[in-house]
């Protein structure tokens, strides 16, 4: 009997032992009953997407819950699916800079073993260089009059968490052109390729330039810019003739004309 109470004694040390909690994102770490995670840095108005692994080596858990008190301007949710419990803290966008502590409990839905303390530590900052960096387009880029060309750069998301940018794109010598907003989403950490497509009606140097911003965080602002080199076409040629732009003979303006009634 005693034998038998030792084994059982054991078998419970060893299933605690294992119990641990995965967490696999933002980042990818096992913790221990009240162990800490620092997740930093993060930005106002962006989400915070914790992501717990149900299955452990011995034990399965099914949800997640807030356990300490938080300022009612947070934002949380969270759900669940065969592998994976949710949760997520949107950061709200007025939120001050600073730690900020959720104490999380994870349990299983038939309380087979007592649950488990994790507690996450969210870092926020209005620090733009911590958060983004936009990197610079090529210097220079050629193309053809009242042809689309192409310009791209590259965005990082440096923080720990999901998060919307916006880019406004426009030509410094025409600021009759339309400027261009899009809005790119990041997950934690990700960069993307931002492609800017431009269309300038005559020849000549212009200047591109791209603003990166945020609706939620105004010190968020870099720009990047690159040098265009628009050359003539036949057809550029033509339209600019009745345009005031003299880029052809006037003697040959007829027989330009004529070509234009075929589509040139």
């Amino acid at each position: 009997m005693i034998a038998m109470k030792k084994l059982l004694a054991l078998l419970i040390m060893v299933t605690m032992a294992t119990a641990t909690i995965q967490l696999v994102t933002p980042k990818h770490i096992a913790l221990e009953s009240l162990d800490e995670v620092v997740i930093a840095p993060v930005g106002p108005g962006h989400d915070v997407f914790l992501k717990f692994q149900r299955k452990t080596e011995n034990y399965v858990w099914d949800e997640v819950n807030l356990i300490n008190i938080v300022d009612p301007d947070w934002q949380l949710s969270s759900y669940n699916d065969y592998e994976y419990i949710y949760y997520i803290i949107h950061v709200p966008t007025a939120k001050a800079s600073g730690k900020y502590t959720f104490q999380f409990e994870v349990r299983d839905k038939e309380n087979l073993r007592d649950p488990e303390i994790a507690i996450a530590q969210v870092v926020v900052t209005y620090d733009q260089n911590e958060l983004v960096k936009a990197y610079p387009m090529p210097e220079r880029l050629e193309g053809f009059a009242a042809e689309e060309l192409v310009a791209q750069f590259n965005i990082e998301n440096k923080a720990l968490s999901r998060v919307r940018y916006m880019v406004t794109s426009s030509v410094k010598e025409l600021p009759s052109l339309e400027s261009t907003t899009s809005t790119h989403s990041f997950l934690s950490g990700q960069t993307k390729e931002v492609i800017v497509p431009v269309t300038i009606p005559e020849e000549g140097e212009y200047t591109l330039i791209s603003h990166l911003w945020s609706e939620d965080n105004p010190t968020i602002d870099q720009t990047v810019t690159s040098t265009l080199i628009i050359k003539p076409t036949f057809r550029s040629k033509l339209q600019s003739i009745g345009k005031g732009f003299p880029l052809v003979p006037l003697t040959m303006a007829p027989f330009y004309a004529f070509l234009g009634l075929f589509g040139w």
